[in-house]
């Protein structure tokens, strides 16, 4: 009687693990096919992106600002593309609009402590299976602060775009970044 019942906990425990282990695997696999590629947009600058100085020159703001949210994605120039496989498709240039609380602002007119619309390029594209991004840049976090380099666009639309176009400031960074900033801004006249 005792090796019958050990036999039948035996399988129920069996049971209950392979169902849980099917379960849990199939979770996984759900989450997985959620997973999307990142495309990179290459990009050729008129100027040296890695000199503050020419960066100071060519944007019209220069902010420290803190991602509130993100307000949906913009899909501009569509062009059809032909594939490998002789299938169409249309890409578009997609722009992550942001909102930002503006800190301080070192070039250009924001109000500080008021909400700023912004875009970025790059982000979820149209199809929702990618995301894009210029190459060696980063798509701001919501929560995180970044000191911003944008420019203002015809229809007043703030850009930011590009390699160093964002930067994330830490305690480790803040002052550096902040100083260099001030100092290159200083020196080069009145820039408002």
């Amino acid at each position: 009687m005792k090796k019958i019942i050990a036999k039948i906990l035996m399988f129920i425990i069996l049971t209950v693990i392979v169902f849980w282990y099917g379960y849990h695997f199939s979770l996984n696999r759900d989450n997985d096919s959620k997973m999307v590629s990142v495309s990179l947009i290459r990009a050729n600058y008129e100027y040296d992106i890695r000199d503050i100085n020419q960066i100071i020159d060519k944007v019209d703001y220069i902010f420290v600002g803190e991602v509130k949210d993100i307000k949906g994605y913009d899909y501009q120039n569509p062009v059809c593309v032909e594939l490998e496989n002789g299938e169409i498709k249309t890409i578009y240039d997609t722009y992550t609009n942001y909102e930002i609380l503006v800190k301080d602002c070192y070039k250009g007119k924001l109000d500080n402590h008021c909400l700023q619309r912004i875009q970025k390029r790059g982000g979820l594209e149209y199809t929702g299976d990618s995301i894009a991004i210029m190459e060696n840049d980063i798509l701001p976090d919501i929560g995180k602060t970044y000191l911003f380099f944008a420019y203002k666009q015809s229809d007043g639309t703030i850009l930011v775009s590009g390699e160093n176009s964002n930067i994330l400031l830490t305690e480790s960074n803040f002052e550096q970044l902040i100083s260099e900033v001030m100092y290159a801004v200083n020196n080069r006249g009145n820039l408002q």
